[in-house]
């Protein structure tokens, strides 16, 4: 049975986490994070599965794009970890493990790697993304997003674009304000301007179809 720890066992076992590599965490590591119903937080995630084949396209889809996401989400904030194939409670804590086979945890890894960098603007300097051996037939996949100097990150998903950023233990849409303040503290300068000519196309042609409405009438 799971043993509920005091507090400050689960801040030992978390910074142990939050300090390490993806190359360098353990089964013993996740174990603990089961064992110590660690919570999600600014800097952990965890995702039962993700791009299951058995999902509907339209769901697959949705994934891909709510993956990106959440790197950017880490990107934008102070990095962490995502681990996948790890099952969280109501209260979002680690649960169990939902473990995939070793060759199916290598193509996951394959293809959120891939889909970081080809839907993540600029792109994130080591980033990690690597399936961790459980048993020998059980695997799961983790990512590690480090903190970035390129910040603002920024997603794309069937011709959207989202800036996001983690927030205690979700996600969330910035702020317009909140996307300027990062552009103007750090070196991303001229997809600044290109956000702003986006926001300013979505204007004119919310103005364009505004006319048309009332001209109807």
């Amino acid at each position: 049975p799971l043993r509920r720890p005091h507090a400050r066992s689960c801040r030992i076992i978390y910074v142990a986490i939050r300090a390490k590599l993806v190359s360098e965490i353990s089964a013993a590591d996740i174990f603990d994070l089961i064992t110590q119903q660690t919570p999600e937080d600014l800097f952990l995630e965890f995702k039962a599965e993700i791009l299951d084949p058995r999902k509907p396209k339209d769901r697959l889809e949705f994934d891909k794009g709510e993956w990106a996401a959440d790197v950017v989400a880490f990107a934008n904030a102070q990095g962490g970890h995502i681990l996948i194939g790890m099952e969280a409670d109501k209260q979002e804590r680690a649960a169990r493990l939902m473990p995939i086979a070793g060759d199916q945890a290598k193509r996951l890894a394959d293809q959120l790697r891939d889909l970081a960098i080809e839907r993540i603007k600029p792109s994130i300097a080591q980033l990690e993304v690597a399936p961790i051996g459980i048993t020998a037939s059980e695997w799961i996949v983790a990512a590690r997003v480090p903190h970035s100097s390129d910040k603002p990150h920024i997603s794309t998903h069937n011709g959207r674009t989202r800036f996001t950023l983690r927030d205690g233990n979700r996600k969330r849409d910035m702020a317009y304000d909140e996307i300027r303040e990062f552009f103007l503290a750090g070196r991303q300068q001229q997809l600044f301007v290109q956000f702003l000519s986006e926001v300013e196309s979505i204007n004119s042609r919310l103005a364009d179809l505004e006319r048309t409405l009332r001209k109807a009438d």
